[in-house]
C-alpha cells in the first residue's frame, strides 16, 4: 500500500525501437508505398484547405522529382506541393509522435504512422513554410530520430523556390 498523502505519477510507457522498426518494414515493403503515403498526405494538406473554404472539391499542385544517385551518390524521392504548411512545431508534433492521429479534418490517416514509416527506406527530410517563416526536420532511418535542422527562419526567395511545385508546360 502506498502512502495516502503521497501522489504517484503516471510513467509514460516507452516502445523499443526494434518494435518500430518491424512495423515500419510491414507497411513500406518497397518505394511504391512510401509514394503514395506521402501523396495521398498532400492531397491530405489540399482537402483541409477545402474544407475549411467550405469546398466540396480540392486542387492542387504537385511535384515528383526522381534523382537517381547511383554507386556514389544518394538517390532522392522529392515530392513538392503548394498545401498547407507547418511551423517547427507542427513539423516536431506531426513528424515527431508516432501512433496518434494528427491527419486534423482530412478523412484518412487514422494510424499515425504513414509518413513516419517512410523513414524505413530512408532518411526522412521534410521542409516547410508557414507565414513567411521556413523550417526543416529530418527522421533519421537507423536511429528512429527526429532531428532539427531549420527552426521557423524567415524564408528566402531559393528557399521559397526550391520547396514550391513549380508550374509545368504539358507537351
Amino acid at each position: 500500500m502506498t502512502d495516502s498523502k503521497k501522489i504517484l505519477k503516471a510513467i509514460p510507457r516507452k516502445i523499443d525501437g526494434r518494435f518500430i522498426t518491424d512495423t515500419q518494414a510491414l507497411s513500406m515493403p518497397s518505394l511504391y508505398e512510401a509514394i503514395v503515403e506521402l501523396l495521398t498526405n498532400v492531397d491530405d494538406s489540399y482537402e483541409r484547405i477545402a474544407l475549411k473554404n467550405k469546398q466540396k472539391n480540392w486542387v492542387g499542385d504537385c511535384r515528383i522529382e526522381y534523382d537517381l544517385g547511383g554507386i556514389k551518390k544518394s538517390t532522392f524521392l522529392i515530392i513538392k506541393d503548394r498545401a498547407e504548411g507547418m511551423s517547427y512545431k507542427s513539423l516536431c508534433n506531426n513528424f515527431g509522435q508516432y501512433g496518434a492521429r494528427l491527419s486534423g479534418s482530412a478523412k484518412r490517416g487514422s494510424a499515425g504512422r504513414g509518413a513516419k514509416d517512410a523513414a524505413y527506406i530512408g532518411e526522412l527530410t521534410i521542409e516547410s513554410i508557414l507565414e513567411d517563416k521556413y523550417s526543416c526536420v529530418k527522421i533519421d532511418a537507423k536511429s528512429k530520430s527526429l532531428l532539427p535542422v531549420v527552426v521557423d527562419q524567415k524564408v528566402t526567395s531559393l528557399q521559397r523556390k526550391d520547396i514550391g511545385a513549380k508550374k509545368m508546360a504539358l507537351k
